[in-house]
């Protein structure tokens, strides 16, 4: 009976984790959006790290986040938009994607241009800001070289995971 019981807080563990992150990974369409809102899905997050660790109500989310490897709100949403920009750039799939990132051109040739910067249109708008056309640029540039210089998909998920993992939680 005790094997059961394992067995099934284990399989619980597992829903509520693949439940979380149904809810959490289409989070691309909150980037730029008010804090109060990102707090409002961050508390939903370390609520379910709570769920799934077994950890007591009023305990510490943060080394529950990092022990279970979960990005915060904000950095998982950073994630999502930066890996469909390199699909986008790598794999110039979907086209209509691809149209809204081009690299960005100088009239001399800079430092920068071995980093493969893009081109961050203008906006007059707040709203503007949230298109993705502007956010995966402005989020690609600040990628550093080493991250967007991956040869494959899986690698740079892996790469972008680490340094935004840093950024979050640093050492």
């Amino acid at each position: 009976m005790q094997y059961f019981k394992e067995q099934f807080a284990i399989y619980r563990r597992l829903k509520v984790t693949d439940r979380s992150h149904e809810h959490i990974t289409c989070n691309s369409l909150l980037y730029n959006t008010a804090n109060k809102d990102i707090a409002r899905l961050q508390r939903v997050q370390n609520c379910l790290a709570r769920v799934v660790t077994r950890s007591p109500r009023f305990s510490s989310s943060v080394p529950l986040l990092k022990s279970l490897h979960w990005l915060p709100v904000h950095y998982r949403i950073i994630f999502k938009i930066c890996t469909i920009s390199y699909q986008a750039l790598a794999s110039k799939q979907p086209t209509y994607l691809n149209s809204m990132l081009t690299p960005a051109r100088n009239s001399r040739e800079l430092r920068s241009t071995s980093s493969n910067p893009l081109y961050i249109p203008r906006v007059k708008t707040k709203a503007g800001t949230r298109a993705f056309s502007v956010a995966a640029p402005t989020l690609w540039n600040s990628l550093p070289v080493s991250v967007k210089s991956e040869g494959n998909l899986v690698s740079f998920r892996r790469r972008l995971k680490t340094y935004l993992f840093n950024a979050a939680y640093p050492p």
